[in-house]
């Protein structure tokens, strides 16, 4: 990804970037600015922008080729407040670097051969659900169905979680969490301690997650 001026990338204004939040969600937004703007867009609300870099390209220079140019700085700190905590995915510096230590073993050949068959049973569980559907001439909601199948794969392979019921209510859990917290991003902040519906589910959503990986330890 070459080197240019915020001025010059493309995406909407503020009030319409609130209202396709507010109207879509984070997840369903995005999607939709990358359908019209391409592989790098910018979501501007007030004074602060993000730029999504989409294509694998680009993120490869952010992430490996390029990375030193790079850092997770305060626009983490909401990410790391509601999300994350200071972890692998939000730690920078000499924390990064001790985590990702830790975390190598996970990421040779040999760490990722012992899930492969998990990959390989929920693979071919997926490729059965999207022929009966084709028979049935129903639609496949691709989104949906990558996203069920990633999360079945990461909690079976991480938390040993067999049901797809307790997939699903994880994934849901998970998925109203990232919500809270890129609602936040986008500016939208209100303090966690008012009985509001979007506080209690988010706080509904982080206990979930929090009680099954404690209890897993």
């Amino acid at each position: 990804m070459t080197n240019i001026s915020l001025i010059t990338i493309p995406g909407p204004g503020t009030w319409q970037n609130l209202n396709g939040l507010r109207q879509q969600g984070f997840l369903g937004y995005i999607q939709n600015l990358w359908k019209i703007y391409g592989d790098v867009f910018r979501l501007q609300i007030g004074k602060r922008s993000l730029v999504f870099a989409i294509h694998p390209e680009n993120v490869r220079q952010v992430n490996i080729t390029n990375r030193q140019n790079y850092d997770k700085l305060h626009s983490y700190d909401i990410v790391r407040r509601y999300l994350l905590g200071n972890g692998l995915l939000a730690s920078t510096g000499e924390l990064w670097r001790r985590q990702r230590q830790l975390m190598s073993p996970f990421y040779t050949p040999r760490g990722v051969q012992a899930y492969a068959e998990i990959m390989l049973r929920d693979g071919a569980r997926l490729f059965e659900r999207w022929g009966k559907l084709a028979n049935e001439a129903r639609p496949v909601e691709i989104g949906e169905e990558m996203t069920f199948v990633t999360a079945s794969i990461i909690l079976k392979a991480m938390f040993s979680m067999e049901t797809n019921e307790a997939v699903i209510g994880m994934k849901n859990a998970v998925e109203a969490i990232i919500g809270f917290t890129a609602s936040h991003q986008a500016g939208i902040v209100l303090p966690l301690w008012l009985p509001t519906r979007v506080n209690h589910q988010y706080k509904s959503a982080r206990q979930v997650v929090h009680t099954y990986i404690i209890e897993r330890r």
